[in-house]
């Protein structure tokens, strides 16, 4: 009996033209996008928005900071890590049409779910519709005039006290994207929090949709397993769609500009950089490798005029269109200047932290960021080199180059900013950047019940709580790293006649 139905197990394989290994693993991936949603239907029910949208409020003070709200969320983010982490490696023995059905299907449930959670861990999504309200109601630039300036207005008390007199980090191109969200809210504040939910879970999903489309076309590649890195992330889950943050935009954009160029649509890679430079400005720092990488492209295939001129023509009709509203360079530059002076929970942060009783805290603050400029310089530097060599380097490239910033040159630092390594790291076509992204991605998630709990029961100080953290999230994307690294020496050591490579942290993928 056992030998007949292998047998048949066999002859219907051969029917259906999929392995039986390959169904088994798509039934295990559906598992586990059942275990990605559960934990989201828990949160959306657990700190529902609607009934808490007009105060200011956080997952502690919900929570009632009790302990079994503690190990309930410390299970959340365990069931949530594993489902991912499996998922990761479960999606690659998949038919990946199917799989990607499945990983949208569950990232799109989860998502929906989280729309209706309250943002328990920012207070950013109310500043977006305050100083959004600015331009739409008040018509002044959120860039140059502070919410405080309006301080009768009722969505103003939301903005928190340490925000309230600065104005908007973010390029004018924000304040465009948001404008259409308050205006159509009016006075419903509600409304208008929803729609800044909403737009982050459709971008979060484009993202996805992007990053398996890109890699569609191209021989043995995932397009599945690449896309749930991105749209099965923990953090990305939390942070871009329960917290709501704007990253989530940034983040279609950059993976826009990486999908540009490996589908050889070089035209438009400049251009969507440059659209999220105007919305956050440190994409700035992956300008000089993609017009590195497209111009060395584009004259190898001699389109480089075409190239050059279509790039020109769209990226500056997209830095008119943000500036049409209130041209005001100023602003802009004083807010990007404003951004260097705050300082927490990162390397530089502690350092600072350390430092500033023995030395002066400016001083300090710009010997760290010159230290961490220098950093980005050097890593930029060698990735240009690279990507002279070889063009398809550039999604990898921007990876590294962001994750050298993140690391070593954000003086203050979110755990949403990872959104965007997570997104890059899923189109560079590297295991190591992926497991880099996923141990940073747990690290920052890992932080949170710190934050939000022990820090009350135990009564530490400020100092200890930042060193705790920045421990927690920054050891484990090291420890990701210096395994790279040693793997890589070791390979060197045991590979007779290998190609030297130039002086940086290697990758894996077939370049």
């Amino acid at each position: 009996m056992p030998m007949r139905r292998s047998r048949i197990d066999a002859t219907a394989d051969r029917h259906t033209g999929v392995p039986a290994s390959s169904a088994a693993a798509l039934v295990a991936l559906g598992g586990l996008g059942v275990g990605m949603i559960v934990p989201a239907m828990y949160l959306a029910r657990r700190y529902p928005l609607a009934p808490h949208a007009n105060e200011l409020t956080d997952l502690g003070k919900l929570s009632g900071y009790t302990h079994a709200s503690f190990w309930r969320f410390v299970v959340i983010l365990l069931v949530w890590f594993i489902c991912y982490t499996a998922g990761i490696l479960v999606a690659r023995r998949c038919e990946q049409r199917a799989a990607f059905a499945v990983t949208l299907v569950a990232a799109a449930v989860a998502g929906l779910l989280l729309v209706t959670m309250y943002p328990v861990n920012a207070t950013d999504m109310a500043m977006y519709a305050a100083r959004s309200r600015l331009f739409t109601t008040y018509h002044v630039d959120p860039i140059a005039v502070t919410p405080d300036t309006f301080s009768s207005d009722p969505w103003m008390r939301l903005v928190s006290p340490e925000w309230s007199g600065h104005t908007s980090p973010y390029g004018p191109l924000w304040t465009l994207i948001a404008a259409p969200i308050t205006w159509l809210a009016g006075d419903n504040l509600l409304r208008a929090l929803l729609g800044f939910k909403l737009l982050a879970f459709n971008c979060y999903l484009a993202t996805g949709w992007l990053i398996a489309k890109a890699f569609a076309a191209r021989q043995d590649a995932r397009p599945a397993s690449a896309a749930l890195v991105y749209l099965w992330n923990p953090l990305v889950l939390w942070e871009a769609i329960g917290n709501g943050h704007n990253d989530a935009v940034v983040a279609l954009l950059l993976v826009a500009a990486m999908a540009a160029w490996l589908r050889g649509r070089h035209l438009w890679v400049i251009p969507a950089l440059v659209a999220a430079v105007l919305l956050k400005y440190v994409a700035v720092i992956l300008l000089p490798l993609a017009l590195v990488a497209v111009v060395t492209e584009a004259r190898k295939n001699g389109t480089l005029r075409r190239v050059l001129a279509g790039s020109t023509i769209v990226s500056v009709g997209i830095v008119v269109v943000a500036l049409a509203p209130f041209y005001d360079l100023a602003a802009i530059r004083e807010s990007v200047q404003s951004q260097g002076a705050f300082f927490a929970t990162s390397p530089a942060s502690v350092a600072i932290h350390w430092l500033q009783s023995r030395v002066a805290e400016q001083t300090v603050l710009r010997a760290v960021q010159a230290i961490g400029l220098a950093a980005v310089g050097a890593t930029m530097l060698v990735w240009l080199r690279r990507i002279i060599a070889l063009p398809a380097r550039l999604p990898l490239a921007a990876f590294e180059v962001i994750f050298v910033f993140l690391l070593l040159a954000t003086t203050n630092f979110r755990g949403w900013y990872l959104i965007w390594l997570v997104a890059l790291a899923a189109m560079a076509a590297s295991n190591w950047a992926v497991a880099r992204s996923v141990a940073w991605s747990a690290g920052a998630m890992a932080a949170y019940p710190l934050l939000i709990w022990i820090w009350g029961w135990r009564g530490y100080t400020f100092t200890r709580v930042e060193l705790i953290v920045v421990a927690l999230m920054f050891l484990p994307p090291l420890t990701v790293s210096a395994a790279q690294v040693a793997t890589w020496l070791w390979n060197q050591r045991n590979t007779a006649g290998s190609v030297r490579l130039s002086p940086t942290i290697p990758d894996d993928t077939a370049n």
